[in-house]
């Protein structure tokens, strides 16, 4: 099911990543994608809500989200609660938007035009006053809080203090999840090579 925003002009919806157009970019960074959590909150969640009454059942049901989402999910969640419907949020996360932008600034101011790097402030400001709040919430609001590495748990702590509702999940893929699927165990010492193979990753 599919939600339009009706506050937001369908122009800017459509709106691409690649066009190069300043006003493109800035919308694309701000409306299209994970900062634009809290513009589309309403329409989500009133969404949501509807959907889950439409099912006539008590619950508990299960909303997964990532990162900033979980802000909408729990909305959801609480506006539920007075009509005694069981809803849970889990939320992945992965990163926060300070670690994502500082990044991003680092990059930009080092390879990036005027305009880019414009952009990328104006963006950072809107984060560091309206979305960090914001994610902050999405954070110690969700019923469980999931991460897959220890250094996104120190991330996240580092920034926002102990999280008491974070568990850590093994990362996996979606194969192995799949039922009948055959686990094929290694034999390590039919290893014709002593060392181990380097398997190298280039990423920011």
């Amino acid at each position: 099911q599919k939600v339009r925003n009706p506050k937001v002009p369908a122009d800017w919806i459509r709106t691409r990543e690649f066009r190069t157009g300043f006003f493109s970019s800035l919308v694309y960074g701000t409306i299209k994608g994970n900062l634009s959590a809290p513009l589309h909150a309403g329409p989500l969640t009133a969404a949501i809500r509807t959907h889950i009454l439409q099912n006539e059942s008590e619950g508990p049901f299960i909303i997964h989200t990532t990162f900033m989402w979980g802000g909408v999910a729990c909305k959801v969640r609480d506006s539920l609660a007075g009509h005694r419907v069981r809803v849970r949020v889990v939320n992945s996360v992965f990163t926060t938007l300070r670690h994502e932008f500082n990044g991003k600034l680092n990059g930009v101011g080092k390879s990036g035009t005027y305009r880019d790097i414009l952009i990328e402030w104006i963006v950072f400001l809107l984060i560091r006053f309206f979305l960090i709040p914001w994610e902050r919430r999405s954070y110690r609001d969700s019923d469980v809080l999931l991460y897959n590495y220890h250094s996104v748990q120190r991330m996240v702590e580092g920034e926002f203090g102990t999280m008491p509702n974070a568990r850590r999940v093994t990362y996996t893929t979606e194969a192995m999840l799949e039922r009948g699927m055959d686990i094929v165990e290694i034999d390590r010492s039919k290893r014709k090579d002593a060392d181990p193979p380097c398997i190298v990753c280039v990423s920011r």
